[in-house]
C-alpha cells in the first residue's frame, strides 16, 4: 500500500466514470468506486478487527442503523478483552452513484451514526457516491456541518492531488499501528 496505489485507485475510478457512468444503482456503486480505493489505502476487508460491512450503531432500545463501512483502531486491549468494542476510526456512508450528497438528510444520517459510536473523537466520517468524497475530520470541535475538512470530486481535478488526501486521511497505517 502506497501512495502510488491510492493515486491507480483515483485513475481507476476516473476511468470507470467515463466508461460506465450510466450505472446509477446503489449495489454497483461500492464494488466499482469505494472498495477499490480502501483496498488500494490498505484496508483488508476479510478481517473483521478491520472492515465491516453494515455496521450496527445503535444503541440499544432503538431502531438498528447501520453504516455502510465501518473501518477501525488497532488497539491491543481489543483484542483482549472482548467487552471492550473496537473504536472505529472511519465510519463511510456508500450512496448511489451521482446522488446529491448535498441532500439535507445523508449529512444527517452520517452524523447519526457518529453520535452514536463508541469513542469516535478522532478519525473521519466519509459521504460518498464515488465520484464526490466528503471527508469529515471529526477531532475538529463544532457543528458537524463544519468539521467537512475536504470535498473531492475525483473525475475533475488533479488525480494526484486527490490520491493525496484520500491516503493522507484515511491510510489504513494512519489507524492501525501494529506492536
Amino acid at each position: 500500500m502506497s501512495r502510488q496505489d491510492a493515486e491507480q485507485a483515483v485513475e481507476h475510478i476516473r476511468n470507470t466514470l467515463k466508461k460506465w457512468d450510466d450505472i446509477n444503482s446503489w449495489s454497483e456503486m461500492p464494488t466499482r468506486y469505494v472498495d477499490p480505493v480502501m483496498k488500494a489505502l490498505g484496508w483488508d476487508y476479510t478481517n473483521p478487527y478491520q472492515c465491516n460491512f453494515e455496521h450496527p450503531r445503535t444503541p440499544k432500545g432503538q431502531k438498528m442503523k447501520k453504516v455502510d463501512y465501518a473501518f477501525f483502531h488497532w488497539d491491543q486491549r481489543e483484542y483482549a478483552d472482548p467487552n471492550y468494542p473496537n473504536r472505529p476510526a472511519i465510519l463511510l456512508e456508500a450512496k448511489a452513484l451521482y446522488e446529491d450528497l448535498d441532500k439535507d438528510g445523508h449529512e444527517r444520517q452520517l452524523r447519526g451514526y457518529v453520535n452514536v459510536a463508541p469513542r469516535i473523537d478522532e478519525g473521519y466520517a466519509v459521504l460518498t457516491n464515488g465520484k464526490v468524497w466528503k471527508l469529515y475530520n471529526l477531532s475538529w470541535r463544532g457543528r458537524f456541518t463544519s468539521k467537512c475538512e475536504y470535498i473531492l470530486d475525483v473525475a475533475h481535478g488533479n488525480h494526484r492531488n486527490h490520491a493525496k488526501t484520500l491516503f493522507d486521511c484515511l491510510r489504513k497505517e494512519r489507524w492501525w499501528n501494529t506492536p
